[in-house]
């Protein structure tokens, strides 16, 4: 196909050159503003804010995170299987039931082995 000029090729990914982008201008020169936030930090922000709830009759202060957390607990306590299966998958998912290792410990990788490795080395030579 050519274009109206009738000398350049037009077709699947080859706009007319009229069209296409010039080098060094960016396609979107006005870009992201500047403290566009995304949905995680706006849900992190929501969550963090803190509730006042009553527990044992005594008002206590938490975050909506925690009062969250607290019910679907409570649901699943009372037998609500759909509640159970999501407090179970979550604590699987961040590996807070793994009797094995601390919850700050976990197994070095291949990769971060041979850096250790590599920095012992380096260090030890340049102290002996």
């Amino acid at each position: 196909m050519h274009d109206k000029s009738g000398n350049t090729t037009v077709g699947n990914k080859l706009p007319p050159r009229k069209g296409r982008f010039k080098p060094g201008v960016s396609g979107n020169p006005t870009g992201r503003p500047k403290g566009s936030r995304n949905l995680r930090l706006e849900l992190a922000e929501l969550l963090a804010k803190h509730i006042a709830v009553r527990t044992g009759g005594k008002p206590k202060s938490i975050t909506r995170q925690q009062a969250m957390l607290l019910k679907i607990l409570e649901r699943a306590m009372l037998g609500d299987m759909k509640a159970a299966t999501t407090i179970i998958t979550t604590m699987l998912k961040h590996e807070a039931i793994s009797p094995e290792r601390s919850a700050d410990e976990e197994p070095l990788t291949e990769n971060d082995q041979e850096i250790v490795a590599d920095f012992l080395r380096r260090n030890s030579t340049t102290n002996a």
